[in-house]
């Protein structure tokens, strides 16, 4: 219902008349939800964007005997509450969760009498997500649709049954950003600096360097740039310069806002500056299917025997399954599973001596 953004784009018509809109339920993902299982019940717990607690059943005692406790923000109930009514929902905890799940929507359903959307956020961090494709397959329809955003090359890298869905999904992909776009951010805070009695702006240079160094992922400039602010500020400098970004960029892997990808990239180098070579090999090619026929020849020149050792193991889950192979793509055609993470492998400096410096004389020299 919040038409804020349209009406700043002059979209006004765009926006959904209040008789169709749904009732929304909003789940942003982290690394602890394993499975569909896992993702189904946290929607169930979260239940966001229904208010009204008071309209919802009681469950009775009997049906809670299993479990201590039900915690949904709609509703929770303790095993010591007991209620003379019953209630079709009685025997929700024996029920699995898909079932729980459907129950739950087909109640609210009808007390609100309108349809209900499942926004999952940053689906890409489910581990897995076996399942998931044929559930909303089977369960999508007038009364539920489901809404998945996640960091990912194609549908296959984000939903492991995807072909379930390829009569219904539709796909909308969100471009990089441009250059101008990203540097029109940077421009912004320091009009919102200017308004609040900060006289700070980012110098010509630094701005077109954060520009760059994003490829087009507006996060490296929030976090870069927050960076190179704060510490042009420490040094009270009126202008954010080239040396701060720099400077900034050398300790990227200390910033505390990109430790997940930190604490991934130490994952899968490891103990190894061979892995390391072949990580940020395959991370200097530029689209986003990258061939082995390309790479491997880069990795022999700079010494490692045989890459396609440690291509094997950075699928696996021990060191974070970082590069996969796509179901139905070309054999010897691999890709990063997240973008954003080839971009910080790129910027990052790297972990063993020399390791980054060598990579890119190697490809400068590829075709000599």
């Amino acid at each position: 219902g919040d038409v804020e953004l349209l009406e700043d784009l002059k979209l006004e018509s765009h926006a959904i008349p209040e008789s169709r809109r749904f009732v929304v339920f909003y789940l942003q993902c982290t690394d602890e939800i394993k499975s569909k299982d896992d993702l189904l019940q946290r929607i169930i717990n979260l239940g966001k964007g229904y208010k009204d607690v008071e309209s919802l059943p009681k469950i009775s005692r009997k049906s809670v005997e299993s479990r201590d406790k039900i915690s949904l923000k709609f509703y929770e109930s303790e095993t010591k509450n007991s209620y003379e009514e019953y209630h079709p929902l009685e025997q929700f905890v024996s029920l699995s969760v898909e079932e729980r799940l459907l129950t739950v929507a087909d109640y609210i359903y009808e007390k609100k009498k309108q349809p209900i959307l499942f926004i999952i956020d940053e689906i890409d961090r489910v581990v897995d997500t076996t399942g998931l494709a044929s559930f909303i397959k089977s369960h999508s329809g007038r009364q539920i649709r489901f809404v998945l955003v996640g960091v990912a090359h194609s549908l296959s890298n984000i939903l492991k049954d995807h072909a379930s869905l390829d009569r219904i999904v539709i796909p909308m992909n969100v471009k990089r950003m441009a250059p101008i776009e990203l540097r029109k951010i940077i421009e912004l805070v320091e009009v919102g600096l200017s308004e609040v009695g900060v006289n700070m702006t980012f110098s010509d240079e630094a701005k077109g360097h954060l520009s760059v160094l994003a490829d087009g992922f507006p996060w490296f400039v929030h976090i870069l740039g927050q960076e190179s602010l704060k510490l042009a500020l420490d040094r009270e400098q009126e202008v954010v310069s080239l040396n701060d970004v720099e400077e900034v960029v050398a300790s990227l892997s200390q910033i505390r806002y990109a430790r997940n990808f930190e604490d991934l990239y130490q994952k899968a180098v490891g103990d190894s500056p061979q892995r390391e070579t072949v990580i940020r090999a395959f991370a200097k090619w530029g689209p986003k299917d990258i061939p082995t026929s390309e790479v491997y020849p880069i990795c022999h020149r700079l010494g490692v025997a045989n890459p396609s050792m440690y291509i094997k193991e950075l699928q696996t889950k021990k060191c974070g399954v970082i590069i996969s192979k796509a179901p139905f793509r070309e054999s010897g055609v691999y890709s990063f599973t997240n973008a954003m993470f080839r971009q910080y492998i790129e910027i990052r400096t790297s972990l063993y001596m020399d390791v980054k410096e060598n990579v890119n004389s190697a490809w400068s020299q590829r075709h000599s």
